[in-house]
Protein backbone atom coordinates (compact mmCIF):
# COMPACT_ATOMS: atom_id res chain seq x y z
CA UNK A 1 0.00 0.00 0.00
CA UNK A 2 1.50 3.38 -0.75
CA UNK A 3 0.89 6.61 0.81
CA UNK A 4 -2.52 8.61 2.27
CA UNK A 5 -3.83 5.14 3.86
CA UNK A 6 -7.43 5.31 5.12
CA UNK A 7 -9.29 2.92 6.95
CA UNK A 8 -13.03 1.62 8.52
CA UNK A 9 -14.61 -1.46 9.98
CA UNK A 10 -17.85 -2.54 9.95
CA UNK A 11 -19.51 -5.40 11.74
CA UNK A 12 -23.11 -7.11 11.64
CA UNK A 13 -24.70 -10.31 13.54
CA UNK A 14 -24.59 -13.65 10.59
CA UNK A 15 -28.00 -13.15 9.04
CA UNK A 16 -30.05 -12.98 6.09
CA UNK A 17 -29.47 -9.15 6.00
CA UNK A 18 -25.72 -9.40 7.31
CA UNK A 19 -24.18 -8.62 3.21
CA UNK A 20 -27.14 -5.35 3.23
CA UNK A 21 -26.22 -4.10 6.28
CA UNK A 22 -22.24 -3.95 5.50
CA UNK A 23 -22.77 -2.98 1.81
CA UNK A 24 -24.90 0.04 3.19
CA UNK A 25 -21.89 1.06 5.68
CA UNK A 26 -19.58 0.33 3.49
CA UNK A 27 -21.84 2.76 0.26
CA UNK A 28 -22.03 5.55 2.96
CA UNK A 29 -18.58 5.24 3.56
CA UNK A 30 -17.45 5.64 0.30
CA UNK A 31 -19.54 8.39 -1.01
CA UNK A 32 -16.88 10.53 1.32
CA UNK A 33 -13.85 8.88 -0.33
CA UNK A 34 -12.10 8.95 -3.97
CA UNK A 35 -12.67 5.56 -4.53
CA UNK A 36 -14.27 5.27 -8.23
CA UNK A 37 -17.72 3.76 -8.95
CA UNK A 38 -16.24 0.83 -10.63
CA UNK A 39 -14.52 -0.11 -7.54
CA UNK A 40 -17.47 0.47 -5.49
CA UNK A 41 -19.40 -1.90 -7.56
CA UNK A 42 -16.73 -4.58 -7.22
CA UNK A 43 -16.52 -4.02 -3.28
CA UNK A 44 -20.61 -4.79 -3.60
CA UNK A 45 -20.22 -8.21 -4.94
CA UNK A 46 -17.51 -9.50 -3.47
CA UNK A 47 -19.27 -8.90 0.17
CA UNK A 48 -22.71 -10.36 -1.18
CA UNK A 49 -20.23 -13.29 -2.20
CA UNK A 50 -18.02 -13.64 1.27
CA UNK A 51 -21.06 -13.25 3.03
CA UNK A 52 -23.67 -15.24 1.30
CA UNK A 53 -20.98 -18.32 1.35
CA UNK A 54 -20.35 -18.00 4.72
CA UNK A 55 -24.23 -18.48 5.12
CA UNK A 56 -24.15 -21.68 3.05
CA UNK A 57 -22.52 -23.16 5.26
CA UNK A 58 -24.90 -22.82 7.90
CA UNK A 59 -22.76 -24.12 10.80
CA UNK A 60 -22.80 -20.87 12.71
CA UNK A 61 -24.85 -19.89 15.94
CA UNK A 62 -26.28 -16.44 16.62
CA UNK A 63 -22.61 -15.33 18.40
CA UNK A 64 -21.26 -15.39 15.18
CA UNK A 65 -20.75 -12.16 13.50
CA UNK A 66 -18.99 -11.01 10.41
CA UNK A 67 -16.67 -8.09 10.13
CA UNK A 68 -15.06 -6.07 6.98
CA UNK A 69 -12.47 -3.61 7.20
CA UNK A 70 -11.57 -1.42 4.37
CA UNK A 71 -8.14 0.17 3.58
CA UNK A 72 -7.35 1.99 0.66
CA UNK A 73 -4.81 4.32 -0.99
CA UNK A 74 -3.58 5.38 -4.30
CA UNK A 75 -2.37 2.10 -5.28
CA UNK A 76 -5.43 -0.47 -4.14
CA UNK A 77 -8.29 -1.62 -2.09
CA UNK A 78 -7.83 -3.84 0.61
CA UNK A 79 -10.95 -6.03 2.30
CA UNK A 80 -10.36 -7.94 5.04
CA UNK A 81 -13.41 -10.11 5.85
CA UNK A 82 -13.59 -12.26 9.32
CA UNK A 83 -15.54 -14.24 11.45
CA UNK A 84 -15.83 -16.48 14.67
CA UNK A 85 -17.75 -19.06 12.46
CA UNK A 86 -16.17 -23.18 11.88
CA UNK A 87 -12.72 -22.77 9.96
CA UNK A 88 -13.18 -22.91 6.43
CA UNK A 89 -11.16 -22.04 3.43
CA UNK A 90 -13.31 -20.52 0.56
CA UNK A 91 -10.46 -20.11 -1.13
CA UNK A 92 -8.83 -23.84 -1.05
CA UNK A 93 -11.08 -24.97 -4.52
CA UNK A 94 -9.11 -24.64 -7.42
CA UNK A 95 -9.46 -21.34 -9.09
CA UNK A 96 -10.76 -23.32 -12.94
CA UNK A 97 -13.77 -22.81 -14.59
CA UNK A 98 -17.09 -23.40 -13.29
CA UNK A 99 -20.33 -25.05 -14.85
CA UNK A 100 -23.24 -23.06 -13.75
CA UNK A 101 -25.31 -25.65 -12.44
CA UNK A 102 -22.11 -27.31 -9.77
CA UNK A 103 -21.49 -24.06 -8.83
CA UNK A 104 -24.91 -23.50 -7.25
CA UNK A 105 -24.61 -26.80 -5.50
CA UNK A 106 -21.89 -25.74 -2.92
CA UNK A 107 -20.41 -23.24 -0.54
CA UNK A 108 -17.26 -21.74 -2.52
CA UNK A 109 -18.56 -22.00 -5.61
CA UNK A 110 -19.79 -19.39 -8.14
CA UNK A 111 -19.83 -16.66 -5.56
CA UNK A 112 -15.94 -17.54 -5.02
CA UNK A 113 -14.92 -17.79 -8.60
CA UNK A 114 -16.92 -14.05 -9.04
CA UNK A 115 -14.85 -12.70 -6.14
CA UNK A 116 -11.62 -13.96 -7.28
CA UNK A 117 -12.19 -13.14 -11.26
CA UNK A 118 -13.18 -9.49 -9.68
CA UNK A 119 -10.30 -9.35 -7.12
CA UNK A 120 -6.47 -9.22 -7.92
CA UNK A 121 -4.96 -11.34 -4.88
CA UNK A 122 -7.39 -13.51 -2.46
CA UNK A 123 -6.14 -15.37 0.66
CA UNK A 124 -7.18 -17.03 3.69
CA UNK A 125 -5.89 -17.72 7.22
CA UNK A 126 -7.18 -18.88 10.46
CA UNK A 127 -5.92 -16.55 12.98
CA UNK A 128 -7.36 -17.73 16.58
CA UNK A 129 -10.93 -18.03 16.38
CA UNK A 130 -11.51 -16.07 13.12
CA UNK A 131 -11.65 -17.42 9.51
CA UNK A 132 -10.10 -14.16 7.61
CA UNK A 133 -10.34 -13.77 4.08
CA UNK A 134 -8.32 -11.10 2.28
CA UNK A 135 -9.21 -9.63 -0.55
CA UNK A 136 -6.99 -7.07 -3.08
CA UNK A 137 -8.03 -5.04 -5.72
CA UNK A 138 -5.08 -3.46 -7.18
CA UNK A 139 -6.35 0.15 -8.73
Amino acid sequence: MGENKNSVTFTAPVGASCADTLNTSLKDYMKNTDIKKKYRSRIAIITDSIVSDILDLGIFSASVSVSVTLTHDDDSIVLVYKDNAAPYDPFAQTSGSYSLSASLSHSGGLGIYAVRKLSDVVSYSRQGIYNVRTVIIKT
